[in-house]
């Protein structure tokens, strides 16, 4: 996916404003900065109980995913997105634990230029306000970019108000012909990030604003620094191999009340990743090492919530001051280390058939050690160790005509969290909880129709063994999101993609997927759900977007987006026939449309945005098997912005 500069007029909300043209890939827009958007691909990753899990993210070719498989997108600045990769599938092997494939972000390149600064001003629906600020220095040798923002908003629900703040600074360097190297700084601070939580269904659709009292009066919110440091070096030797070095510095710190509990963590991680390529003949060879790791300080207290007063009072980042601690439940120290070797080899056997062949082992350990010793002690520690493979085929008869066939293995490890979260209340890691496994066909093509006409496609089929399954229990006094294994599911589906251009002023493009994904074997409370659709994706989704030049200074773009209605929970209902309405645990389909038009400047540009035209009353995502059928999270109605960049 290329972004033009002049292209990027949507107000930087949510990554979906980026991968909405990609089958296969659903982004849920929560429409709650504290929870941040879920990213599924072809349905691994729809169960994150806050940030992105089993879908790999870089940013510039660095890891945003640390050790046990959680991502945080707090460093993506939206808008200075030029390039999206979007690998799905099998193909994602040499990326270890991340079964869903990869996204890989790269930052706008710069054209030379001694000095220049760029602002950028975004005002909308909600209270937005959104200011950023580029500097940058580029030549043919070096380029030096210092970006950094601030972001405030109300939030279309009520308890949504959001500040934050970002840094970004970039320093690349051609020391030679053959030598590249880089570093790479970046900073987030968010002093408040309210949480309204879920609904259930008829609160989504008659108050779809409103929020639960217990959720005010537990003070949900969270409130997160972050700084992360990395370099690379890129080389190419005399006999053409290419190697390549990045390392990369975290630190995470989070205070975060949800209703039950305080969260206090305390993060650092970090990683190396080196690479060789090397090209004989009609062979091109990659083998490389990946080491991971994480050091995590987690506390936890029973949340006593609010003083009655003040509950619904507070906008900003006093409510922290505020909580009132109860006594502590947990505090550990957590560890993770994770290594990883690969090595993939590209065979060109013609010029009408290429093979790949690809394999990789991880080992990963976990080390719990409980500091609360008034219970017990319930250190421990966990040993995963996985393989993945890969091997694919690709056929071209004709230069506008090619095939593929992919297979191929993967794993996801449980995260530190979901390992914590244990319904006993202990300390140590859950050791009931597994990785699942992954095995994955795909057979697609590429065609061509008279130059303005591709189309792409494939069908696919995926199975998944201990699939990592979120719930929540009866548990008045706490909203706690727990994990199981479950036996086999498996999904089955087909993803095609169509872009139309017959003139330079006029682009269309439009996404489809469809996707069965159901419990083929998964036996709870003694009932066999085998047959059940697994719940948060819908069976059909499409998009459709299109551009329009009305000559070289003005442009208009519209997207139509249809979603079909999905179940909620496991069970596709209620947990006995007919006890209560079945739409309670479905969340109904919908179609919006978005419009965007842009008029550039001399010297910038103004643009305006209307999502949601026709004000249409849907839920952005769900939590899947939330306890009291609370499930859904409104999305917002009409919404505008403008902006102007200069």
């Amino acid at each position: 996916i290329e972004i033009d500069e002049n292209e990027a007029i949507t107000p930087n909300a949510s990554l979906e404003e980026v991968l909405r043209d990609v089958p296969g890939i659903l982004v849920d827009n929560r429409n709650n900065l504290s929870q941040g958007d879920r990213i599924s691909s072809r349905g691994l990753g729809i169960r994150a109980q806050f940030g992105v899990r089993g879908v790999k993210v870089l940013l510039d070719d660095v890891p945003l995913t640390i050790a046990d498989g959680q991502t945080q997108l707090n460093f993506v600045d939206l808008s200075q997105i030029g390039r999206v990769e979007v690998i799905r599938g099998p193909v994602a092997t040499l990326y270890g634990n991340s079964s869903g494939g990869i996204i890989s972000i790269k930052t706008r390149r710069m054209r030379d230029h001694k000095f220049r600064i760029s602002p950028r001003l975004t005002i909308g629906s909600y209270g937005l306000q959104r200011f950023h600020l580029q500097a940058s220095s580029v030549d043919s040798n070096a380029q030096t970019i210092i970006n950094t923002y601030s972001s405030k908003s109300d939030g279309y629900r009520s308890h949504s108000y959001a500040q934050q703040y970002g840094l970004r600074f970039t320093h690349m360097r051609l020391i030679s012909s053959n030598l590249n190297v880089g570093i790479t700084a970046n900073v987030f601070d968010a002093p408040f990030l309210y949480n309204p939580s879920s609904l259930d269904f008829e609160s989504s659709m008659d108050s779809p604003r409103s929020v639960r009292s217990y959720v005010l009066r537990q003070g949900a919110a969270k409130q997160v620094q972050q700084v992360q440091i990395s370099n690379f070096v890129n080389y190419t030797s005399s006999d053409s191999s290419v190697y390549q070095l990045t390392a990369y510095l975290l630190r995470r710190s989070l205070l975060n009340p949800i209703p039950g509990r305080i969260i206090d963590l305390n993060r650092y991680s970090g990683g190396l990743w080196a690479s060789r390529e090397f090209a004989w003949r009609n062979f091109t060879h990659i083998m490389g090492l990946d080491f991971e790791w994480q050091d995590d300080k987690r506390m936890e207290f029973q949340n006593l919530g609010l003083a009655q007063d003040i509950v619904g009072n507070i906008r900003d980042d006093a409510i922290f001051s505020s909580l009132r601690y109860g006594e502590r439940q947990l505090h550990q120290k957590e560890r993770v280390f994770g290594t990883g070797v690969f090595s993939s080899l590209y065979a060109n056997m013609g010029p009408k058939l290429s093979a790949s062949i690809s394999t990789r082992f991880d080992r990963t350990n976990y080390d719990a050690n409980d500091r609360l010793l008034i219970d017990g002690d319930d250190s421990g520690n966990r040993k995963l160790g996985q393989w993945s493979r890969f091997f694919g085929l690709n056929y071209g008869p004709h230069s506008q005509l090619r095939f593929y066939a992919n297979y191929g293995t993967s794993f996801q490890n449980p995260t530190t969290t979901e390992l914590s979260n244990r319904v006993d209340d202990k300390g140590g890691f859950n050791p009931n909880l597994n990785a699942e496994q992954v095995s994955s066909l795909e057979l697609g093509g590429r065609v061509m129709v008279l130059d303005n006409w591709n189309i792409d496609w494939n069908v696919f089929r995926m199975e998944i063994e201990g699939m990592l399954i979120p719930f929540q229990i009866d548990k008045p006094d706490s909203e706690e999101t727990y994990f199981r294994n479950v036996g086999i599911a498996l999904n089955r589906g087909t993803e095609w993609a169509f872009s139309y251009m017959p003139t330079n002023y006029f682009r269309f493009q439009c996404a489809y997927t469809n996707s069965n994904f159901e419990f083929v074997d998964y036996a709870l409370n003694q009932i066999q759900l085998s047959g059940n659709r697994v719940p948060g994706l819908p069976p059909h989704r499409i998009h459709t977007s299109g551009k329009y030049y009305l000559n070289s200074n003005f442009h208009v773009d519209f997207d139509v987006e249809t979603v079909a209605q999905y179940y909620a929970n496991d069970y596709n209902g209620p947990f006995v026939k007919g006890s209560e309405e079945e739409d309670q645990f479905i969340n109904p389909g919908y179609s919006r449309v978005d419009l965007r038009a842009s008029y550039s400047l001399r010297e910038g540009q103004i643009f305006v945005g209307m999502d949601n035209v026709f004000n249409v009353r849907y839920n952005g995502s769900i939590i899947p098997n939330a306890f009291g059928n609370r499930f859904f999270e409104p999305a917002a109605g009409r919404v505008f912005y403008m902006g102007l960049k200069l």
